[in-house]
């Protein structure tokens, strides 16, 4: 999916769940780690990996009053290493203006339970995130990016690939 049909999908996904009675969500943004269907995606191009401004489109285009149900899954030092000290794995990702910036906000977005509480954090980091930072801009041309036309043949493409006897046994299946 394009990353507006992410955002797209994550906000009516959480407004179907809480208008069908749960009483809170998870987002979980994906980690990319080595030899994984994500992984091997993502090497094809055909995945594309989360940036922290998308998590942070979701939590705004939500409906206010749904803020209080919504959490976020394992934030803080994403990145896993092996023994050799190389990176195992690759988190949301953000320029490095306001990398450390997220950290702080999804720490104060989860100590604060009250909806409305959350809002005010998310118009004030929306602001100081935004201040001189090179991946908004980067991640606002992504989401101008419309794909609708193309989205049947994008997915047929994918069952293709997915189906296709030489990717099967990359995975080891």
């Amino acid at each position: 999916m394009s990353v507006s049909e992410q955002i797209e999908d994550t906000e009516k996904t959480i407004q179907w769940a809480v208008e069908h009675g749960v009483d809170s969500v998870v987002l979980f943004p994906a980690n990319i780690r080595e030899n994984t269907l994500l992984d091997i995606l993502y090497k094809e191009g055909k995945y594309l990996r989360i940036c922290h401004w998308a998590v942070f489109e979701v939590l705004i285009r939500v409906p206010w009053h749904y803020l209080n149900r919504i959490y976020l899954a394992w934030y803080g030092d994403w990145i896993d290493y092996n023994e050799e000290g190389e990176r195992e794995n690759l988190p949301p990702y953000s320029c490095e203006r306001c990398a450390g910036k997220w950290m702080e906000f999804y720490r104060h977005f989860l100590e604060e339970t009250d909806n409305s509480g959350r809002q005010r954090i998310l118009m004030l980091y929306g602001e100081e995130l935004a201040s001189g930072c090179t991946c908004r801009r980067n991640f606002e041309e992504d989401l101008r990016v419309s794909t609708r036309e193309e989205r049947e043949r994008r997915i047929e493409d994918g069952r293709k690939w997915l189906s296709n006897k030489q990717f099967l046994q990359q995975i080891n299946i």
